[in-house]
């Protein structure tokens, strides 16, 4: 823990392109690399050696000289090449109001990568609350609260577009709140709200609807908001009472 080190092309052992510090497990990484020649130094603090059970032998400090690729592992010096993507969601109505018990409503979820690299096997949750059910064969019913779709591919830059088509109950009147999320992706890491880190649909981010230019919560980044990640977000719709009796009304939140 807290060794510098440094990272050079392999071709220029004199000027490092990089640095960074061990954190508390002796981990470290470079971000944004591309594919290429690269060797580390270590800057062993004095009283201190390095010792792994990896095969690398360092001569002054520099292990040998690794050729990375997108996805390769090195694991004689534990160095791995990921490619960084940025991907973000919002939530929109499709379907036009006035809403009642027994409509179905269709939502619209756009899906972006912000990125450079190509993100892959993009997996969206749909978190469906009390009040509604799935009504469309394009999605997956993983329960009867949340229902799944794959997004196979999508380049930086690009975006998509998912329509999910939800029934309201037909003795349900008040809010319904409609959230959706990217749970999961392939292909690098995505570079401000991890995806590890999902929701159970209950999350309330209706102050900061439709965002997707902001990061996960406290992370360093454009627009930060402590409320908002960008790969989630609701949907907000208003059931009207049947006439000629209400019930009290409700909102629900899934």
């Amino acid at each position: 823990p807290g060794t510098t080190v440094y990272l050079y092309d392999c071709a220029d052992a004199t000027t490092p392109l990089d640095s960074t510090v061990t954190d508390t497990d002796g981990k470290l990484a470079f971000d944004g690399l591309l594919p290429g020649d690269y060797m580390l130094q270590y800057n062993v603090p004095d009283g201190h050696q390095i010792i792994s059970s990896q095969a690398d032998t360092l001569t002054n400090g520099f292990t040998s000289c690794m050729t990375l690729d997108w996805g390769d592992c090195d694991t004689s010096k534990v160095v791995c090449l990921s490619r960084i993507f940025d991907v973000a969601l919002k939530k929109e109505v499709s379907t036009p109001g006035p809403y009642q018990g027994g409509d179905d409503v269709t939502f619209e979820i756009t899906v972006y990568n912000q990125g450079t690299a190509t993100a892959t096997n993009l997996v969206v949750y749909d978190y469906i609350p009390t009040g509604l059910v799935l009504n469309d064969s394009n999605w997956d019913e993983i329960s009867p609260q949340v229902a799944e779709e794959t997004i196979a591919t999508l380049a930086g830059g690009d975006s998509t577009i998912l329509y999910i088509t939800l029934r309201i109950n037909s003795s349900f009147s008040g809010n319904l709140v409609n959230n959706a999320e990217i749970v999961s992706a392939d292909g690098g890491i995505d570079e401000d709200s991890p995806l590890a880190t999902t929701n159970d649909g209950s999350t309330n981010e209706l102050a900061t609807d439709n965002n997707v230019n902001d990061d996960g919560p406290n992370t360093p980044g454009t627009g930060d908001l402590p409320s908002d990640e960008d790969d989630y977000d609701p949907a907000l719709i208003q059931v009207e009472c049947p006439e000629p009796v209400c019930l009290p009304i409700q909102t629900n939140q899934n």
